[in-house]
């Protein structure tokens, strides 16, 4: 049957325009356009960037583990990193959930720019609750593009009615877990849009049940989900000097999922944390090095091309006092692949 004179001339319905009309001409994307885009990728501390790849801009970072074992430090230098000209020099907005952020935590991370570091924390007369520490961080997400937010802890939100109510009520869960999903709902779509990091530092609980892992997360499953990087931090040695004292300690990570293609979850790796700096980059740099061969050890000596140094603790010291020496390491574990 043939088509009628009006038929003909109706025009075909294009929806690709109609949609760009309605919602905006950028909403559609194609694939390719998509894999084309440029991804900026800020760089962990060395060795976390083995098992990470580095985290992407718009990306959920949870950092779980025991109390005082580093969560809130290797958090803190990935800051540092995000405020770096090559980065974007991100404004980083501290939410100190716990109040128990001290002058320290910014005095011994090593490259941090106070200038560009906004603490949200209570004072006196206005205790912030889970909805005001959840208010401010959405206005911030939706409103300053390309930041980084830290939640410490996100496992310490206490809502309002929870706050006023007596040590007798108990709530399964509590309150904070309920808002911190509806938080997530809210700004689950403007994070990628406006390259926004938000990281969230988790405590871990005692799993009684029997079965499964010895510790379980304390932030809901909404938290888990979303979180695109997941760090665990499940064991701590301390460093000791000559003398004996300790001047920091190796921590012990695995990664359940990174947002960087080719690095499957499950891998671990050991960082170096060195009290008053924070990540101990340069014993980092070196220890890579060292595990692949490119600085050679023979007895209590570590050769690297025309270097030969006695003792790990000196060759740190020389990569410190020596940035050509530093550069040269880099290059060499760049060659190699590695994301340092």
């Amino acid at each position: 049957m043939s088509k009628t004179k009006e038929e003909k001339e109706k025009p075909v319905f294009d929806i690709d325009v109609w949609i760009s009309k309605n919602y905006g001409k950028d909403i559609l994307k194609s694939g390719q356009s998509f894999l084309d885009a440029p991804i900026k990728v800020i760089p962990f501390a060395p060795r976390l960037n083995t098992i990470t790849g580095g985290c992407p801009e718009g990306t959920w970072v949870s950092a779980a583990g025991p109390p005082k074992i580093g969560k809130t430090t290797s958090i803190m230098n990935l800051a540092a990193r995000a405020q770096r000209p090559e980065y974007g020099e991100k404004r980083v907005f501290y939410f100190d959930i716990e109040g128990r952020f001290k002058k320290m935590n910014i005095q011994s991370t090593k490259g941090l720019n106070p200038e560009k570091f906004t603490l949200v924390s209570s004072e006196e007369g206005k205790i912030l609750s889970a909805e005001d520490f959840l208010n401010i961080a959405f206005d911030i997400v939706k409103n300053v593009p390309r930041c980084f937010i830290i939640l410490d802890s996100i496992t310490c939100l206490c809502g309002q009615d929870e706050m006023d109510g007596d040590m007798t009520k108990i709530e399964r869960g509590g309150a904070g877990v309920k808002l911190l999903a509806k938080f997530i709902r809210k700004t689950t779509n403007i994070v990628p849009v406006n390259k926004t990091i938000i990281c969230g530092i988790v405590q871990l609980m005692s799993n009684v049940s029997g079965k499964g892992k010895a510790f379980l997360e304390k932030g809901g499953n909404a938290w888990k989900y979303q979180s695109d990087i997941r760090l665990i931090a499940f064991r701590s040695t301390p460093i000791t000097d000559s003398q004996g004292n300790e001047t920091g300690k190796e921590v012990e990570w695995t990664c359940d999922c990174a947002a960087i293609q080719g690095y499957s979850p499950g891998k671990k790796t050991t960082s170096y944390l060195r009290y008053g700096e924070g990540i101990d980059e340069e014993r980092e740099y070196f220890q890579l090095g060292a595990d692949l061969n490119l600085i050679k050890q023979s007895g209590a000596w570590f050769n690297f091309g025309e270097h030969k140094i006695q003792g790990a603790e000196n060759f740190r010291d020389k990569l410190v006092k020596d940035p050509d020496l530093l550069n040269e390491l880099k290059t060499k574990l760049r060659e190699m692949d590695l994301p340092v």
